[in-house]
């Protein structure tokens, strides 16, 4: 593993990732109050991620692995990345960054896995790696986190890290796969420390009707699984978000369910998932 960095320095780069992610989804320029990160930014490292997740589900994350990088270099890469290019997620809204988590991996050189088939499981060990595959044109990676927050084995890790890459399940066992394991530290913390109301944001879009019809898919989905206390399947990380003053939430159950409840907000702006995500509790309430 790289070398340790200190509270200070986790600190610093936590900042300054607060910094760029504020600068890119505002459409500001870049300006770090500390650009050295208490002497970590020119350290040489062999990747770095920065993961964004609202209430415990990935928002967007985004880096790079393999080649030594100078931990600035990296972070600026993969902040902007994540803030705008994720291609799994619409760009990350200004208003939504209250209401995110970060963390930031920094992460070791990946050492290829010399075993083979089977007997590459023992050479996992969950809450200390990560995995990177390939086959062919075909590439997966997953962060040490993604098998502890989600309980996997290092079998089940390894499948996940295939179907990542495109690939079958089991394709981590296959003779012509490629399989690394690499090691991380994690910073974590808010997203932004600035209030809501004092981030000024680049114009959004209008919204279109096909946007309109997946919030309303969404929120008929999850009203109905909470009323029949049922696990919700899908979140809003897919849809953009936008800073909005009103919202008005009709659910029309069977029988003779009918409920209405609307928001809003005088002299400022708030986010639309977190106001729709209101009123969807005060319905199901």
């Amino acid at each position: 593993m790289n070398e340790s960095i200190t509270a200070p320095q986790e600190n610093d780069l936590l900042k300054a990732t607060r910094e760029i992610l504020e600068a890119h989804v505002t459409g500001r320029i870049i300006d770090l109050e500390d650009p050295d990160l208490s002497g970590v930014g020119g350290r040489i490292v062999h990747g770095v991620f920065v993961s964004l997740k609202r209430k415990g589900q990935l928002r967007s994350c985004c880096g790079l692995i393999g080649q030594p990088v100078r931990v600035l270099d990296a972070l600026l890469q993969a902040s902007e990345r994540t803030a705008l290019h994720d291609p799994r997620f619409a760009p990350i809204a200004t208003c939504e960054l209250p209401h995110l988590d970060c963390q930031i991996w920094i992460l070791s050189k990946p050492e290829p896995v010399t075993r083979s088939g089977r007997s590459r499981i023992d050479a996992v060990i969950i809450g200390r790696h990560g995995l990177q595959i390939a086959v062919g044109d075909k590439r997966g990676i997953l962060l040490p986190g993604v098998a502890t927050d989600n309980g996997y084995d290092a079998e089940t890790f390894l499948r996940q890290v295939s179907l990542k890459a495109g690939l079958e399940p089991e394709a981590w066992a296959r003779i012509d796969a490629r399989l690394w394991t690499f090691e991380g530290q994690v910073i974590e913390g808010p997203a932004s420390t600035t209030e809501p109301t004092t981030l000024v944001s680049r114009k959004d879009p209008p919204l279109d009707r096909t946007t309109v019809e997946v919030y309303a898919r969404y929120a008929a989905d999850a009203i109905r699984a909470e009323l029949g206390s049922q696990p919700r399947i899908l979140h809003l990380g897919s849809t953009p978000s936008r800073s909005i003053s009103g919202l008005i939430l009709r659910f029309k159950g069977s029988g003779q369910l009918d409920l209405t409840r609307g928001q809003i907000v005088l002299n400022k702006g708030t986010d639309f998932h977190e106001m729709l995500e209101s009123l969807i509790g005060q319905i199901v309430a």
